[in-house]
């Protein structure tokens, strides 16, 4: 595959990997991912070098995870209704919030992609994402109380969300 960018469009996607903190070394080594990224998703290199910033730094990841974590972004617009638009307003609502939550990428992309392709906006989609960590968060929230009521004492991973929620679903 041949990716084709400007050197203002490479320098724009330096500048806001800079502007996230990251070193020239770094930026050196993540920018043909995130070309690739903008080729792959659909968002202006730019846009993809902001995206794939806020991925690496709300997870914790290192730069060189930058590879798996455009495939990742990649394979979510890609196999769910989910847009490159999803993705970036996911890093701004859900990512760090699913991160201190436990959930890897893959799992959150997996959980924001099937709300959108139940029909969801992105703004719906990614707000009702960070609203269902945050209640399975709060141990005295209704949620929580209402899966301890059932006897789901504590919710894990994608696998346990879900889980959790067909068990409050089959109590209703």
């Amino acid at each position: 595959e041949t990716m084709s960018f400007t050197a203002s469009q490479i320098a724009g996607a330096e500048i806001e990997l800079a502007k996230l903190g990251f070193r020239r070394d770094e930026i050196k080594s993540i920018v043909e991912d995130v070309a690739r990224l903008s080729v792959v998703g659909g968002g202006s290199v730019e846009d993809s070098a902001a995206l794939t910033a806020q991925t690496l730094n709300a997870f914790n990841l290192s730069v060189s995870d930058s590879d798996d974590v455009v495939s990742a972004l990649g394979v979510s617009t890609a196999k769910t209704a989910a847009s490159f638009e999803t993705l970036r307003q996911g890093a701004n609502q859900v990512f760090n919030t699913a991160n201190a939550f436990g959930l890897k990428l893959e799992e959150t992309l997996a959980l924001v992609g099937a709300l959108k392709d139940v029909g969801l906006s992105d703004s719906v989609a990614t707000t009702a994402t960070r609203n269902i960590l945050l209640n399975l968060s709060d141990d005295t929230g209704k949620l929580r109380t209402a899966l301890k009521g059932l006897g789901v004492k504590d919710v894990k991973g994608l696998d346990g969300i879900v889980g959790s929620l067909k068990t409050l679903r089959a109590a209703n």
